[in-house]
């Protein structure tokens, strides 16, 4: 019997399969999971060895940004020393006519006035030779061509025999070395910075050139329990006595 539907196939399609090993359901080989965890390993550790740099780098900063404040804070007292620094003054005012006056010292750490020696005293136009000396007082001639106030600066410049002060020919006798010897101790010699304590140091060594003016300081910041260096520093300063030398 025909089929009332004459355009109308009997026939079933195939069935299509799908191969079993297809991608999406295989997962992931011993290999690439090893792999994977490597770089993720390398990365997680690239990552925190930056973090413990950039620790590093912030803690060295504060380090030195603190000994560098530290460093010049000490400079600048050092400076106004410097600026003050006179190798004597007198301690009580003085006459025109005055043969002798009486001052605050005769001596800078180890160097000494002594007869014969040249004085310039305050803002006198004469200079004067150093005949004797008692205590504090010291006699001279000629005598002071006009009068000074307690206080006024007293330069001294060593006889031809022992050159000293003013006209040093040696740096342990200089204005540099008078200026050392006149200098307190670090302002400050201590510091704790981010917990850990550290010690400021300078040394001051007169230039070994002539005038034998010039003083170079050297600073230096260490741990106090002993380590490497956190700051250094090298700088000179001069007396402003100096430029009133006779």
């Amino acid at each position: 019997m025909a089929s009332p539907f004459p355009f109308q196939s009997t026939a079933f399609p195939r069935a299509v399969s799908i191969p079993s090993d297809a991608g999406w359901d295989r997962g992931f080989t011993l290999v690439e999971v090893i792999v994977a965890a490597l770089v993720m390993t390398l990365l997680v550790s690239n990552l925190l060895a930056m973090v413990v740099y950039a620790g590093m780098f912030r803690l060295k900063a504060r380090q030195s940004g603190v000994s560098r404040d530290w460093i010049q804070q000490d400079l600048e007292n050092v400076k106004f020393n410097a600026s003050q620094f006179k190798i004597a003054a007198l301690s009580a005012d003085a006459a025109a006519g005055a043969t002798s006056v009486t001052v605050n010292r005769t001596n800078v750490g180890s160097i000494s006035m002594a007869p014969g020696d040249t004085l310039k005293i305050g803002d006198d136009s004469v200079f004067h030779t150093i005949s004797g000396i008692s205590g504090t007082t010291l006699s001279f001639t000629p005598p002071l061509n006009t009068d000074q106030i307690s206080g006024a600066q007293v330069w001294a410049a060593g006889a031809s025999s022992s050159p000293k002060f003013c006209n040093a020919t040696s740096s342990t006798t200089g204005l540099a070395q008078a200026l050392a010897a006149d200098l307190a101790p670090v302002l400050i010699s201590s510091k704790t910075i981010s917990g850990t304590s550290y010690t400021l140091s300078r040394t001051a060594t007169p230039v070994n050139t002539a005038p034998y003016q010039t003083l170079t300081l050297t600073y230096s910041v260490l741990p106090s329990g002993g380590g490497a260096e956190v700051l250094s520093l090298q700088t000179k300063v001069v007396p402003y006595a100096a430029f009133g030398c006779p």
